[in-house]
């Protein structure tokens, strides 16, 4: 083609000085060379242009390695992770000790998982052997970071559903005691006339009070469910999460102010998941006030403007250096010691402030602690509950008899004692069973009955209440020390009676009693008819 693509040199034997047709025999071969040559370099362009188009499509980085260990090609993802990783520029030719990933430690074939330098990311590296001309190693690199936070994430919600479901029956054992703690103290102070003495009574039912409420905010912690849109008050969600770290702030010796402004309108949101985010911030607060100097103060703020609430969480403790600041909210990242957190609560505080439409920020000194901002849009206040007038006389005017069902022996005869003090005549049962058999001989105004019980539960004695006396369903009121259950749940939401949390206050019981019946006045007939009609047989 007119040019140059090399020098052929033809070195006669035995001195011989080549002639004419030597000359052009020589040239003829060097022609055919050039040809060779020229179909050899457009073929190879042709299968690294190929290679390269195939690489680029990958989504894990390729780096590939020419027989002396230098990169001779890798793919736009491998040259955004190497930068990343602090790789010196350009990287074409260098081999992989100086890009700072030396293989020669490493096994082949297998992914090695590594961090990068000065973040908290996390990577893995896998090589191998090519066969074949030209390249003779690859090298795979990606980032890992989200599915390992991913992994790490899914991880944490299956160890929340176990103790989870390990809290439940904890609360189950705990609240049921504590039911007749709370209960017979109620109605002892509704007897005692000596001051001194009402004056204990009144201590006894406000600790138990107390314990119910660390109960309630433990197991609201704990609970796993789906996502929920409602109006959450974040004064609520606040009070609960100091109450429940009330005990370590006094152990570590912090003040805590909790300051909310006056008429804080709700957001909406998942109750539980902006409690989480609660709690990951006062845990942290609380984590880094431990390692500072006295006085230790943690100072909650919430306020509204322009249709935003602003929650903030402000400590005085040891702050959060500049250099980590825009790296805090990152999965993985933490200052904290090994085994000490994972680093993903504040990842995790982010990702549910996206999902609700808002943003979380920090600003911080270090020495002079930290203040966690989170933005939410107000929701809209809910309509005030309506207020039946009237009050009920103290006699319980229709709640003639009661039906108690309750396995536990203590808090079944403090459930009798209270409501006959009411004037009722109660009959009591410690099973589905035995109820049945006392509704088979007479009628009931109301029922109030335990949901998880030996024998035939709750569940299943409302549930053949429903098929031989359906009017009577409807006068239930159903109590329990295990609301985190997915089927006690699932079942209260179904069939919508009315249910109190033990422990529960006995005015919750008689108000609640007092509304069943009120509401099923007009049943009143067909309750009648239905026990006139079944004598121990399904009524038609």
């Amino acid at each position: 083609r007119g040019g140059r693509r090399g020098l052929l040199a033809v070195l006669p034997a035995d001195r011989i000085v080549p002639d004419g047709g030597v000359r052009r025999l020589v040239a003829s071969l060097a022609q055919q060379a050039g040809v060779w040559w020229e179909r050899w370099r457009h073929g190879e362009e042709a299968r690294r242009t190929a290679r390269d188009a195939l690489i680029d499509q990958l989504p894990c980085g390729v780096i590939l390695l020419d027989e002396s260990g230098r990169v001779a090609a890798l793919n736009s993802v491998a040259r955004r992770l190497l930068a990343q990783l602090g790789a010196p520029e350009p990287v074409a030719g260098k081999n992989m000790d100086q890009l700072g990933l030396p293989l020669g430690s490493l096994p082949r074939d297998t992914d090695v998982e590594f961090s990068g330098r000065g973040d908290q990311r996390r990577y893995t590296l896998r090589w191998d052997e090519m066969p074949g001309p030209g390249e003779s190693i690859s090298v795979v690199l990606s980032d890992v970071t989200a599915e390992r936070g991913a992994r790490e994430q899914a991880m944490q919600a299956e160890k929340m559903s176990v103790i989870g479901e390990m809290l439940s029956g904890v609360a189950h054992e705990l609240n049921n005691p504590l039911a007749s703690v709370l209960g017979f103290s109620q109605l002892l102070l509704s007897q005692c006339t000596d001051e001194r003495q009402h004056e204990r009574l009144s201590l006894v039912v406000a600790e138990a009070q107390r314990a119910r409420r660390v109960v309630a905010n433990l197991l609201d912690v704990a609970r796993v469910r789906p996502p929920e849109r409602v109006a959450v008050s974040l004064d609520e969600i606040v009070t609960s999460v100091l109450t429940l770290f009330a005990y370590a702030f006094r152990v570590d010796d912090i003040d805590v102010e909790w300051r909310p402004a006056a008429n804080l309108p709700p957001v909406s949101g998942d109750r539980a998941r902006l409690q989480q985010v609660m709690v990951n911030l006062v845990s942290n607060a609380q984590h880094s006030l431990r390692q500072s100097h006295k006085p230790r103060r943690l100072t909650v703020r919430a306020d509204e403007a322009a249709g935003r609430v602003r929650l903030q969480v402000s400590d005085n403790g040891g702050g959060i250096p500049e250099n980590h600041l825009d790296r805090i909210f990152t999965p993985f990242f933490t200052t904290k010691a090994v085994g000490a957190g994972t680093g993903l609560g504040l990842a995790i505080c982010a990702r549910i402030a996206e999902e609700h439409g808002g943003t979380i920020h920090v600003r911080s000194q270090v020495g002079e602690g930290a203040t966690f901002l989170l933005d939410l849009p107000a929701g809209r206040t809910p309509a005030p509950p309506q207020v039946t007038t009237g009050t009920p006389p103290a006699d319980f005017a229709g709640l003639r008899r009661l039906l108690v069902v309750e396995d536990e022996d203590v808090f079944r005869q403090l459930l009798q004692e209270a409501l006959s003090e009411h004037g009722a005549e109660v009959v009591t049962a410690a099973d589905g069973a035995e109820a049945l058999a006392a509704m088979a001989a007479g009628s009931f105004d109301a029922v109030i009955s335990d949901l998880r019980m030996p024998g035939m539960n709750g569940m299943e004695f409302h549930a053949q209440v429903k098929r031989r006396w359906p009017a009577m369903a409807r006068r239930f009121v159903f109590i329990t020390g295990d609301v985190m259950d997915v089927d006690v749940r699932a079942f209260l939401e179904s069939c919508g009676a009315p249910h109190l949390p033990k422990p529960f206050g006995l005015q919750e019981l008689t108000d609640t009693l007092v509304k069943v019946v009120l509401a099923g006045e007009q049943d009143k007939g067909a309750v009648l008819n239905s026990f006139q009609g079944d004598s121990g047989e399904t009524a038609t």
